[in-house]
């Protein structure tokens, strides 16, 4: 039910786009915003959060083809433990459950009728979001998360973990493929250890995920890891001090938008989600900025009406 790129609008994204844009490596487009070498207009990082076994197997073909470097965000906790992320235990449970389901988080009740498609998928994508903005400290909500996890696939004709080693979608990356890959100009950088929600924990939490996952990347690859992607964007002042004490160089957050040389925060660059459409004006509504330009005009609206 989590949105999924598939190969083919990759592939027809890339050659649209490959017409406008120049490919650069993240290390190169960090280098021009801040003024160490001069700025190429029209240059474009592809990145990829999480580290899915997918983003070599079906998109490092199709990178190569358009001769485009790419980054990709590890958990660093999730490669050595090989363990799936909870949204995605928690999808594949839904996806079959034996019974109707019902419970209630934050005086909210959640329903997921195993014969309705649609109830199904809005009720999961509302609990998704709802255990990822909850006010209370992250590590208290994955206490109550693996709760649900433990309910769901309790009544499920299935877990995840069934399938989840040779799965295309959820299975992931191991470290003898990411030392193969960093040879081929993919860039790896820090999405934590365990993918917490670093605005939502406390200071020594933060360091802890930050160092450990830096040091995880650059024992296993040989390389520096300088550059930091918030997992789900989230972050605050602190966080960014924490992370330039770590030795991070810059942070990716999920606001769209376009970065500019000599912008006030490395810390906080803008990125725009792939369009999933295979259209030219799609694809390059997204690519500019302008897709993301409307969808803040329409929260705004929505927030005042």
């Amino acid at each position: 039910m989590r949105f999924q790129l598939s190969p083919y609008i990759l592939d027809k994204g890339l050659n649209i786009l490959s017409k406008k844009y120049s490919f650069i490596s993240i290390t190169e487009a960090i280098d021009m915003l801040t003024g160490v070498i001069p700025i190429k207009p029209y240059s474009m990082v592809l990145t990829f959060d999480d580290g899915y076994r997918n983003n070599l197997s079906h998109a490092l073909p199709i990178l190569s083809k358009y001769n485009a470097p790419a980054a990709i965000f590890l958990s660093t906790g999730h490669i050595y433990t090989n363990e799936p992320y909870w949204y995605d235990r928690m999808d594949y449970a839904l996806q079959h459950l034996k019974c109707n389901i019902q419970f209630e988080f934050e005086s909210n009740l959640y329903n997921f009728p195993p014969n309705n498609p649609f109830e199904l998928s809005q009720s999961f994508h509302n609990l998704r979001y709802a255990l990822k903005s909850s006010p209370s400290n992250y590590l208290s909500t994955l206490s109550k998360i693996n709760e649900i996890l433990s309910l769901l696939e309790n009544n499920s004709h299935g877990s995840l973990y069934d399938i989840f080693e040779n799965d295309p979608w959820t299975s992931l990356l191991n470290w003898d493929e990411i030392k193969i890959a960093s040879k081929k100009g993919i860039y790896f950088g820090s999405h934590t250890v365990d993918h917490l929600l670093l605005g939502k924990v406390n200071s020594q939490v933060v360091l802890n995920q930050l160092s450990i996952s830096k040091q995880h990347i650059e024992n296993n690859t040989g390389q520096s890891c300088q550059i930091l992607c918030y997992p789900d964007g989230d972050y605050t002042p602190e966080v960014i001090k924490l992370a330039q004490n770590c030795g991070y160089k810059a942070g990716l957050s999920i606001r769209g938008g376009i970065n500019h040389p000599g912008q006030k925060n490395i810390f906080l660059l803008s990125r725009n989600s792939f369009p999933n459409r295979d259209n030219y004006l799609s694809i390059h509504a997204g690519a500019s900025g302008l897709t993301a330009f409307f969808q803040r005009i329409r929260l705004n609206v929505n927030k005042h009406t």
